[in-house]
């Protein structure tokens, strides 16, 4: 259960970190401190919770399976 949680906290902070990298392109591209640099933050937040959705359901199903 430990290793499986530490595994959501990780996917989450590489989505993050995914956001701040679309961020930071966005930031070189368009030279503007808009509401340009809130939506890869909220980018990254969809794709850690895409992750932990879908880890989740795989959780449910192998204990349906077992």
């Amino acid at each position: 259960m430990n290793i499986k949680r530490n595994l959501t906290w990780i996917f989450i902070i590489v989505g993050m970190f995914f956001g701040g990298i679309i961020t930071v392109a966005l930031l070189n591209i368009i030279k503007e401190t808009s509401y340009l640099t809130v939506i890869p933050l909220v980018l990254g937040g969809i794709i850690s919770w895409i992750i932990f959705s879908v880890i989740s359901k795989f959780k449910n199903s192998k204990k349906v399976g077992s």
